[in-house]
């Protein structure tokens, strides 16, 4: 079984610090976008699958603190706490979410209504977001040119550039995580 990527464009169209306000910040898509399976691409993101193709030269730094909705719910579930009313949307059990967390797998997030109200998706590993200038000097670091990329990332990086070009410098990124 393969490693593949969740990868999602964010915006930030506000005027503050960007990425600073969950307000301002939205996805280009209503879905990660499909990246073709390439293990050179993903060690120079993250060091995943890497095999000697040289070490990221940015570590993988987590979800971000201010995320879009999209990428909220898809990166967490909501904790459903015994007794309580259900929401239409995917949920995990407390315990389960207890149990994961305690195993190293998934991560607690505070929900606007109560602590520890999402729980990260204990399939998803190695979270992290790069802005334009980061994936460039990324894929530089291993040697990693546009004629090698998948297409689907040519894109990705091509609306990046269109973003920073309406928004402003730093109010496009890219948030992403694997799974096996």
């Amino acid at each position: 079984m393969g490693t593949d990527i969740h990868l999602y464009i964010e915006i930030d169209s506000g005027d503050q610090e960007p990425f600073s306000d969950d307000r301002f910040i939205d996805s280009f898509s209503d879905g990660d976008i499909y990246i073709s399976r390439d293990y050179p691409l993903f060690g120079a993101l993250a060091g995943v699958r890497h095999y000697g193709d040289g070490e990221s030269l940015i570590p993988p730094k987590g979800i971000p603190g201010f995320l879009s909705n999209e990428v909220n719910k898809e990166y967490f579930d909501y904790v459903f706490d015994e007794g309580e009313k259900y929401w239409n949307e995917d949920y995990t059990k407390r315990e389960h979410a207890e149990e994961y967390v305690k195993r190293g797998v998934s991560e607690y997030k505070d929900h606007h209504q109560k602590e520890k109200g999402w729980v990260s998706n204990p399939d998803w590993h190695t979270p992290s977001y790069l802005g334009i200038n980061e994936i460039r000097k990324a894929l530089n670091h291993v040697k990693l040119y546009d004629i090698n990329l998948p297409i689907e990332f040519k894109i990705v990086m091509t609306t990046l550039e269109a973003i920073e070009r309406e928004y402003g410098v730093g109010r496009s990124r890219i948030v992403f995580w694997f799974d096996n």
